[in-house]
């Protein structure tokens, strides 16, 4: 007797596909054959071949159906007081504390428990954009696989043979309102569908309910069965997530299923079906359709808001976490219009269009092609690249096959126009077809074949599909834009999330139905967004010389004339300074050197408060000009410079642009390598700005004019800006000496500083547009002193897209930071480490803890020759990749809670209770001051507590230490040493930007090649192909040390955590926090899949 699995087999088995295909396709391609590269890739981000489905009438074929758009403006959302969002108060101020960690199958879950709470007596609530969740009794979900995907397949693609298994198995098609999907191959449903159609044996877990057969069209007209599967995978029972929550279950194993089933659900009423109110990137982030912002340059992108849902277990609840983002996308519009709108020129629109997603816009049926070539999934195609320069539709010549067995030579723009006919032929003879083509014979070409077979179009006949993402560097007007949109008043966002992000879910306040895929699954979501406990933390006094203090006001402080000398100070030169300035200054209006010398000289002038000597000497600095900017040729000045005594090397550019990055990246690679000398780099635009807007339009003037320049001492007299950009630069000069510019006074801070040192350490990554296989930079920076605000650092190379340091990297560099610790502190080792890892996902906590740490201990034991013994270490992880967010309860009337000019909760701002994990030792904290935009508080958890520290101590400690930051005069976003670790990670940068910028000679290297190259570079510091990539001269100065100002690359240098086979997808998206200048907000960047590691950040 057969079993149920084989009759539901029988019966799930269907055959079907696409219509058949003529052999011939007729398109423009050296090989004279159909592309293939994406004959399933027929939707976008949304489903955008959904509206292309369906036959067409006598071969007229439309264009596709663009939606309407409508523009967002500034504050879209109902400006009403912050009582109309009701919040929910159900979250208790005392949650109960679950002091047994949870018992899983892995040591992974094993880490420090809560050792309590901060317990500060304070009545502060702020809001945050959670929402509570619950789930009916018993409530379970039931989670599928479809098999048989190639895993390299682009999302585009795969989404597409998701919904042809959709429409062709029936156990599907019939159940369409009973599962969510990630168009990927995930299938989640809240009834069992082995049960369809009245079978009664339901499946067992890992086994195949449904086989299905696909036609795949293949070149040449050939086709092929794809054969795919759906698998019953396992029960999810959301139960479990509950107990987990409340305490009653000390197993957090399989969680990581439920909550990503969990989301799928949530979001299916904003991404399902063909009235679907947003579309989808990533498996988390939803953009609705009804709204961007369109750019008046560049204007074929546009930016779209977005919400990334999430669901997580906190203490003693599951909730929603939402969050409010954006992001760039392409325009859906002709591509020869799109290449022509590019200000930058059309190399870089070429370079922006690869990979996208494009519709052929006319037909390409002929008395030899059958009608099935138009069909929507044979007219997408992907740009895969362009002509050689000057090369059209009428000049690029290929070679047809004339059909009589011989060739014959065509223009591309020939051979469409005799195949296909014009636009304007059409129908009267020119070609057969009835809807020609549209292309000049002047139209830009397109390759959307490979490139070693390219295939031509027309770019007048191909348009750009709807809802694509821009996957480059974003250029300094698109990041201006972006910025301006994402960093949104706290108030617009808390309104966005309940006006906009939840109505998008089809959950909206007040009202009781809900969406038939959350009531048929048994869950409800409250759209009361939460109202939770908590405190601030004490800001510590700013100290300066002679413990001179200063109150800390909304995370900052005023270092002003007179207001402090820095803590210690050192004669700036033994010799003299040497300014390197461009040869055609003159054609870049740039100030003359000898002008600029006695600005310079006023500069000192202004230094002197704050404590630096020997600034003077800048009145009599030796300049010269640079025409050579090549590291051989910036060597010989600067050696020439070394030559007549100088020991500081100041290069002043222009401005700050990608352009003289490069010069930069050469001369730092000439200061900090090759010779090891002090350096500084002056931005001219900058400092000019700096003068006032009245003086700098005088200055601006007269270099146009040829005008005489008004007397220096006049420019930078009070109450010029100047003085602040003097003792800015002075911050730095001093701190790159080895000095100290200001410390703290914090009695949590004085508890711990005896015997402690600080670690810090980052990892980066190469991004979108570097050379294959170019390697991570690892840092790890230690402090010396008790004041902590003093590194010094180690650097090393990792092979590509590693995050964890391995054990032999990471125990030299700590043992380097001992060694340096011992130096400054009577030859001993430090008996208690502090540890601040940036950047790692939650699934690396475990290796950290186990690979990191532990090779601190033993670099400890190393250094202090003592191997029985161990010091007492505290890691911490801290976060900025996470959606929390917390908002002002402006109805409390709490002045406490709110900083009035910005929105904000006020900087020190900590939350360790009700959102943070319910069994181990977490927390939120805001320490800085957003001026612009929504804050992102930093999230800390602790690995190690081998200090044992209490809650409230380790919260006062950290926030402490964001005050000592060395450049700054505010508090920083996080914690200091990982501040540090991620500014030296910046200069490593530096040392192989040529990788980082995918120079052409890297082309076609191995990984091995890779590396060896970037270990040449490494060794040019003089310390071997392994050691420190910098001149010995520097080892014990924080030369790197840069503001704490997230340049633009931070906003397309962020990647996510892979985990399991999406390591194999083709693209990856992740949200990206930007924190530059007075501006904060979110951006989300999509990444090809050789740009995709680990988890990276700043």
């Amino acid at each position: 007797m057969p079993s149920a699995a084989s009759k539901r087999k029988k019966q799930a088995q269907r055959s079907g596909g696409n219509k058949g295909e003529a052999g011939n396709s007729g398109e423009a391609s050296n090989s004279n054959v159909d592309d293939v590269a994406d004959q399933l890739a027929s939707t976008d981000l949304l489903d955008a071949s959904r509206p292309f489905r369906g036959s067409f009438q006598d071969n007229e074929l439309p264009l596709p159906q663009i939606p309407v758009l409508n523009e967002v403006h500034a504050t879209p959302f109902k400006n009403g007081p912050d009582h109309l969002i009701q919040p929910s108060s159900n979250i208790l101020n005392h949650p109960k504390i679950f002091v047994a960690p949870p018992q899983g199958s892995s040591e992974s879950d094993r880490f420090v428990a809560r050792p309590g709470f901060a317990k500060i007596d304070s009545n502060l609530t702020v809001m945050t954009n959670h929402f509570d969740m619950s789930f009916d009794a018993n409530t379970t979900l039931y989670e599928y696989e479809i098999l048989g995907i190639d895993p390299k397949h682009t999302r585009p693609k795969k989404r597409v043979l998701v919904e042809t298994v959709i429409d062709t198995c029936k156990m599907l098609s019939a159940n369409r309102d009973s599962f969510a999907t990630d168009f990927q191959k995930k299938v989640v449903a809240w009834k069992d569908l082995s049960l369809w159609n009245g079978q009664k044996v339901a499946a067992q877990q890992d086994e195949v309910i449904a086989e299905i057969n696909i036609v795949d069209h293949k070149r040449g007209g050939e086709r092929a069965t794809l054969k795919l599967q759906v698998k019953f995978l396992r029960i999810v029972p959301l139960r479990n997530l509950q107990e987990y929550a409340a305490g009653r279950r000390n197993d957090s194993t399989g969680m990581d299923n439920i909550i990503e089933a969990l989301n799928l659900v949530l979001a299916k009423p904003a991404i399902t079906g063909d009235a679907a109110p947003a579309v989808q990137a990533g498996k988390d982030r939803v953009f609705p359709k009804f709204g961007y912002h369109t750019l008046s340059q560049p204007t074929n992108k546009f930016i779209f808001h977005s919400y990334t849902v999430n669901s997580k277990a906190t203490m003693g609840h599951v909730l929603l976490n939402l969050n409010v983002g954006a992001s760039a996308f392409h325009k859906a519009m002709l591509v020869s219009e799109y290449l022509d709108s590019e200000n930058s020129g059309i190399g870089r629109a070429q370079e922006d269009l690869q990979g996208v997603r494009v519709w052929i816009n006319f037909s390409r049926t002929t008395d030899t092609n059958a009608t099935s070539i138009d069909d929507p999934p044979r007219r997408t195609k992907t740009i895969a690249g362009f002509p050689e320069a000057g090369k059209n539709a009428g000049t690029l010549i290929i070679s047809m096959n004339d059909g009589k067995g011989g060739t014959v030579n065509k223009s591309v723009f020939e051979h469409f126009s005799d195949t296909y006919g014009t636009a304007s032929s059409a129908g009267s003879g020119g070609g057969g077809a009835a809807c020609g083509m549209r292309a000049r014979p002047n139209s830009h070409l397109v390759n959307c074949g490979s490139k070693d077979k390219p295939t031509w179009y027309c770019a007048d006949d191909l348009i750009i599909l709807p809802y694509q993402i821009y996957k480059h560097k974003l250029d300094p007007t698109l990041t201006s834009k972006m910025i301006q949109v994402a960093a949104r008043h706290p108030q617009v966002n808390k309104l966005a999330l309940v006006q906009e992000g939840l109505p998008l879910l089809g959950i909206i306040e007040g009202n009781a139905s809900r969406p038939a895929s959350l009531t048929n699954s048994g869950i409800a979501v409250d759209a009361r967004m939460l109202s939770i406990p908590a405190h601030t933390l004490t800001a510590p006094k700013v100290l300066y010389e002679g413990k001179s203090s200063m109150l800390a006001r909304n995370g900052g402080w005023s270092l002003s004339a007179g207001s402090g000398r820095f803590v210690s100070t050192s004669s700036i030169f033994k010799g003299h300074p040497f300014l390197l300035y461009p040869a055609n200054y003159t054609a870049q209006r740039m100030l003359p050197p000898d002008y600029l010398s006695k600005i310079l000289n006023e500069f000192s002038k202004l230094c002197k408060p704050v404590g630096l000597s020997g600034l003077g000497e800048f009145q009599a600095a030796t300049s010269c000009s640079i025409q050579d900017w090549s590291v051989e040729g910036l060597r010989r000045k600067a050696v020439s410079a070394s030559e007549t005594g100088a020991d500081l090397l100041v290069l002043l550019l222009p401005k700050k642009d990608s352009h003289n990055l490069s010069r930069y990246a050469n001369f730092k690679i000439v200061a900090d390598q090759l010779l090891g000398m002090k350096s500084l780099c002056l931005s001219e635009e900058k400092m000019r700005s700096s003068l006032g807007v009245r003086v700098s339009q005088a200055v601006n003037t007269a270099l146009r004019q040829g005008g005489p320049l008004p007397d220096p001492s006049n420019l930078v007299a009070p109450p010029s800006p100047f003085g602040g950009y003097a003792r800015n630069v002075a911050m730095k000069l001093n701190i790159r000496l080895g000095n100290i510019n200001h410390d703290v006074a914090d009695p949590v801070v004085a508890k711990f500083e005896k015997d402690t040192m600080v670690l810090g350490a980052d990892v980066t990554h190469s991004g979108v547009g570097s050379a294959p296989f170019t390697p991570s930079i690892a840092a790890v920076v230690g402090s010396v002193d008790r004041h902590f605000g003093r590194a010094f650092g180690s650097m090393r190379l990792l092979p590509e897209k590693t995050e964890i340091i391995n054990s032999n990297d990471m125990k030299a560099m700590v043992l380097c930071r001992l060694r340096a610790w011992a130096r400054h502190n009577n030859g001993r080792v430090p008996g208690n480490i502090i540890y601040y890892r940036d950047g790692v996902g939650d699934s690396q906590f475990v290796n950290v803890r186990n690979v990191e740490v532990r090779a601190i201990a033993a670099a400890w034991r190393e250094a202090s020759r003592r191997q029985d013994g161990a010091p007492k270490i505290t890691a911490i992880i801290v976060s900025k990749r996470h959606n929390t967010r917390l908002f002002p309860q402006v109805s409390s009337q709490d002045v406490n809670s709110t900083n009035t000019k910005t929105g904000n909760c006020q900087p020190g701002t900590a939350v360790d209770v009700a959102i943070t994990s319910p069994y181990f030792f977490d927390f939120f904290l805001l320490s800085h001051n957003s001026l612009k935009g929504t804050g992102r508080p930093a999230h800390y958890f602790v690995l190690e507590n081998g200090m044992n520290f209490k809650a409230l101590e380790l919260q006062q400690f950290t926030n402490s230490l964001c005050y000592l930051f060395a450049r700054s005069t505010t508090a920083v976003s996080y914690a200091t040493p990982a501040y540090y670790a991620d500014r030296l990670c910046e200069r490593g940068r530096m040392y192989i930007k040529d990788m980082l910028d995918g120079h052409q000679r890297f082309g076609g290297y191995s990984q091995d090649r890779m590396m060896e190259e970037a270990r040449r570079a490494w060794a040019r510091g003089g310390n071997g192909n392994n050691g420190d990539p910098w001149h010995p001269n520097l080892n014990e100065t924080m030369f790197w040390i840069l503001a704490p100002v997230t340049t633009q690359h931070a906003l397309f240098n962020w990647v996510i955590d892979v985990k399991g086979s999406e390591a194999n997808a083709s693209t990856y998206y992740s949200a990206a926090h930007f924190r530059q200048g007075q501006y904060e907000g979110e951006v989300l960047y999509a990444y090809p899949q050789r740009d995709i590691g680990a988890v990276i950040g700043h």
